[in-house]
């Protein structure tokens, strides 16, 4: 198993839950928009939760060529993500509150039809301190991400709302895609 993340927190985390379960494993930074994997170098490959948003239809492009050329052939791809445009924008909230402990947070949403985008501005308040910080995520049906799949050289297998195939359809809130390389 190798595991690629952004985050030395969480690839700190993985390597301490990969020990306590006994388990080897390859961890190693990186960045899922400058992809360099060996050429056929895996059985398969998954991406789950908020990764796919933060490329825009290049970065996707990109993303999904360089898993094409990372899995060997036959080998299968899962996706799972909550930002499918038919997950995201039926439900989505323009201005939310949430508490974190002694954290408030707003977030204001903004959809952005032209790029396909969802701005948000996160808002934090605590002992006194506001800080805001924003957020984009770029939002894609769930054809178009069958169609990039398969320009990238995939079979997509199944579009389903969730791990145990649940149906997917307008306002689910996730989107489990399965894919095999051709």
């Amino acid at each position: 198993m190798t595991g690629v993340d952004l985050s030395g927190d969480f690839l700190t985390q993985a390597r301490a839950l990969a020990e306590e379960a006994g388990v080897s494993v390859d961890l190693w930074a990186g960045d899922m928009r400058n992809p360099e994997p060996d050429e056929q170098s895996f059985d398969g490959a998954f991406c789950f939760g908020n990764s796919l948003p933060y490329l825009d239809r290049t970065g996707l492009q990109r993303f999904f060529g360089a898993l094409q050329r990372a899995i060997r052939p036959g080998g299968k791809l899962a996706v799972d993500t909550g930002c499918a445009a038919e997950s995201i924008l039926p439900t989505l909230q323009r201005q939310r509150w949430h508490r974190f402990g002694d954290i408030v947070v707003l977030s204001a949403a903004t959809y952005v039809a032209e790029e396909s985008r969802v701005d948000i501005d996160y808002t934090f308040m605590q002992g006194g301190v506001t800080e805001t910080r924003p957020a984009s995520s770029y939002v894609f049906t769930a054809a178009e991400l069958k169609r990039l799949l398969t320009d990238a050289g995939f079979a997509v297998l199944s579009l389903n709302g969730g791990i145990a195939g649940e149906r997917f359809e307008l306002a689910t809130p996730r989107l489990v895609l399965t894919a095999r390389r051709e």
